[in-house]
């Protein structure tokens, strides 16, 4: 037992570290995403749209993604990361290429604060939580299975993505 207990506490480490080394790398991309907007701003400039008050910067996707398309291999995944947590807006949930080429990306902040520590801090709650005994099961049909574990609303079939049996509304979740 002991030493499964320590083969467990060395894998949990691991998976500390790449969590860590993933957030820090999507902390990377994002201040490269800023400073690329402010960039390419300065050469194309546009109009913000009338849904969003004082951006910082305004581009069209299309002049973003030809700036970046040898220095950020994954833009689309930046900017979705960097819409949930504030950084830009735009319309919709992922930016493709050609399809959106006119979406405006708004620039709403110039830094982002680091995440790691906060993350790791949320998956410690997150475990201790889900260490509580589970209560037995029953023959009603289950209410929660349609309630978001990310936002706590209701999930409606054609939104609904499920992992481990958990349900979330596609931009709920998070890997």
């Amino acid at each position: 037992n002991q030493k499964k207990a320590e083969e467990d506490s060395a894998q949990d480490n691991l998976n500390k570290k790449r969590i860590h080394g993933g957030i820090d790398y999507m902390d990377r991309a994002i201040r490269l995403l800023i400073t690329e907007i402010q960039r390419v701003a300065k050469e194309y400039p546009v109009e913000p749209a009338d849904t969003v008050e004082n951006p910082l910067a305004c581009v069209l996707y299309k002049h973003l993604f030809d700036a970046t398309v040898d220095t950020m291999s994954a833009l689309a995944a930046t900017l979705a990361c960097a819409k949930k947590r504030g950084v830009v807006q735009y319309t919709g949930m992922m930016l493709m290429q050609g399809i959106h080429a006119n979406v405006v990306v708004h620039l709403i902040k110039e830094e982002v604060e680091e995440s790691a520590s906060a993350f790791m801090e949320k998956m410690a709650k997150r475990n201790q939580t889900a260490k509580a005994p589970v209560p037995p099961k029953s023959n009603k049909p289950d209410k929660t299975k349609n309630i978001c574990a990310g936002c706590g609303k209701r999930v409606y079939p054609m939104e609904r993505l499920v992992a481990n049996d958990v349900c979330f509304h596609k931009p709920c979740f998070r890997c």
